[in-house]
């Protein structure tokens, strides 16, 4: 691999990263107690979210965002395979979209588990496209995102967690798609309106399609 290249296409990045969603952020206010760390942090908006409502969190990301000048040294630099924190130091981490950018995903896991006590939560992008969407000629945008180096599917995430030393408690899909939002587009509709009326017939849609799979476990 490309070291370099990799490093590159994942600064390109940086600007779409860093949002709450609201799936994880439910799952992290459920699940992730005690101290927190962030792995794969981006800008750092969930340990900012968990300070808020008084939480102790960090935050460890390969790049380094100007984001973090506000959060006052608690996110730094560091590779998820070699985490700057002692075994067992903080009771839960989160990591979110962030193994498949790791070339040694399970070296990053077995890292979460020499440093967590209890607790991971953790989101990958979902490998298994729809029949749906193949057949419209879609395909989700981390199948052509160079930076994605590793592909999960519930089954392969899930065994490899297990395999790391943590026992999967609730695995489910998140984070649903706007297959009309192409349609609008196509149409000449403005790319607010768009998202506006794409997300309308989301909701009344009896068939929805999930881009990412979360999974909460426990430390074994």
């Amino acid at each position: 691999m490309d070291y370099g290249q990799h490093y590159e296409n994942l600064k390109r990045m940086q600007e779409t990263w860093g949002h709450v969603a609201p799936d994880r952020w439910k799952a992290v206010s459920k699940y992730a107690k005690g101290a927190v760390l962030d792995v794969g942090c981006a800008n750092g908006v969930y340990v900012q979210e968990l300070r808020r409502i008084n939480q102790t969190a960090f935050g460890v990301d390969l790049l380094h965002y100007e984001a973090w000048q506000q959060l006052g040294g608690i996110v730094a630099q560091a590779d998820a395979t070699l985490l700057p924190f002692a075994d067992n130091s903080v009771d839960s981490i989160i990591s979110f979209e962030t193994i498949e950018h790791v070339p040694n995903p399970e070296g990053a896991l077995r890292e979460y588990h020499r440093v967590c006590r209890d607790t991971l939560v953790l989101s990958v992008p979902n490998a298994v496209t729809p029949d749906d969407l193949k057949r419209a000629g879609y395909t989700f945008h981390h199948w052509i995102d160079r930076s994605h180096v590793n592909f999960f599917n519930i089954d392969t995430i899930t065994k490899l967690i297990d395999d790391c030393g943590f026992i999967p408690v609730e695995t489910r899909l998140v984070n649903q798609t706007l297959p009309a939002y192409p349609l609008f587009r196509s149409l000449r509709v403005p790319p607010h309106l768009s998202s506006f009326f794409a997300r309308g017939i989301r909701k009344i849609s009896p068939v929805k399609y999930y881009m990412s799979i979360l999974v909460i476990a426990r430390k074994k």
